[in-house]
């Protein structure tokens, strides 16, 4: 029997992993949060397959509001969607999930998505944050920065 797998949901996106480690979206696509690509619609009510994370066995998902961050078995984290804040942590806003190449040199146990800031823990203990900051959510004691896309 495969382990279970931690998902945590939120807001109109879910998430949901199966047994051979295929991952399924559904729910509101407008920012390409799901990763499903550029399907051109908004809704999607039935679970999809993602196909570009078909290859990787996901260990986590976490979902803010536009934005979604998936972490592999192996400790390597993708995201996808909306980026106005640099909630993603990289640069670049895509329907399709992407590896967070700053975060390359880390190897990522969980995850954590509020609404436009995201968070992640490594192995070693060590807790990165990223996104909107205006009212100091990324634990940087400066509000000043309102956001940053580079995990700290």
């Amino acid at each position: 029997m495969d382990e279970e797998v931690a998902v945590e949901p939120m807001n109109v996106e879910r998430m949901e992993n199966i047994p051979n480690h295929a991952i399924f979206g559904w729910g509101s696509a407008s920012q390409g949060q799901l990763g499903l690509g550029p399907s051109g619609e908004d809704t999607v009510l039935q679970p999809i397959l993602i196909p570009s994370l078909q290859d990787e066995e996901i260990a986590t998902v976490a979902c803010g509001q536009s934005h979604t961050l998936f972490v592999t078995k192996e400790g390597k984290m993708y995201s996808c969607g909306s980026n106005d804040y640099g909630q993603k942590g990289q640069n670049i806003s895509n329907s399709k999930p992407e590896l967070v190449n700053i975060m390359e040199e880390q190897v990522i146990k969980q995850v954590a998505a509020g609404a436009r800031h995201s968070m992640a823990m490594t192995d070693t203990g060590q807790v990165f944050c990223w996104g909107d900051n205006s009212n100091g959510q990324v634990g940087r004691n400066n509000m000043e920065e309102s956001h940053t896309a580079s995990p700290k």
